[in-house]
């Protein structure tokens, strides 16, 4: 059997419908140039530093993480700047479910925003 062109766009739509299936886990995903502090304060205990370019996940499964145990529980965070011109807690804050994704992003301006996405 010959793999060839007519097999590609196969895997990439498989692929394509696979990402858009739900995360198992809270991740937070920091793209700025500067390290961030991720502190959930309702539904959970998930605590962690995430260093420019790292992602830190933890299991919506797992209690410390999500204390409701449901895939879709309300998590309430803050994100906390830990250098930079935003150094202070809130610079972003809000509720995602336990199953998504927090992109950290830096503006041109060099603020910082956060967008939660499946």
């Amino acid at each position: 059997m010959r793999s060839g062109p007519l097999f590609a766009p196969f895997v990439l739509a498989g692929g394509l419908l696979f990402a858009a299936v739900p995360a198992d886990a809270l991740c937070v995903n920091n793209g700025t140039g500067i390290p961030v502090r991720i502190d959930v304060l309702v539904g959970g205990e998930f605590k962690a530093r995430v260093d420019p370019g790292e992602m830190r996940c933890c299991s919506w499964e797992d209690a410390t993480c999500n204390s409701g145990l449901r895939r879709f529980a309300s998590l309430q965070f803050v994100v906390t700047a830990l250098t930079g011109p935003q150094v202070r807690t809130g610079v972003c804050r809000g509720s995602i479910p336990a199953s998504y994704e927090i992109q950290i992003r830096q503006t041109e301006a060099q603020r910082i925003r956060c967008v939660g996405v499946r």
